[in-house]
């Protein structure tokens, strides 16, 4: 993402960066509150884990989200040329 970013800020069309654009804000925007939710997944599985409680669904859900979230932004983000 940062790489991404990074990029989106030095890449320029119609006289702007592409950084600069709404619809290219609202991508970083999705694909950033995707991968934060995914980090709050693992860490309630991890929380649990260290409270001695149950963890293993939580711990599945965690590791599917990351996953399926991981593909989602790197896809959308090579389809936006980055």
């Amino acid at each position: 993402m940062d790489e991404a970013i990074s990029y989106t800020k030095e890449r320029r069309a119609f006289g702007r960066p592409l950084a600069k654009f709404e619809a290219v804000q609202f991508r970083f925007a999705e694909g950033l509150t995707l991968l934060e939710a995914a980090r709050l997944l693992c860490l309630k599985a991890l929380r649990l884990r260290d409270m001695g409680h149950s963890f293993a669904k939580e711990a599945a859900m965690a590791k599917w989200f990351l996953t399926e979230t991981a593909f989602r932004v790197f896809d959308d983000i090579q389809n936006m040329g980055a």
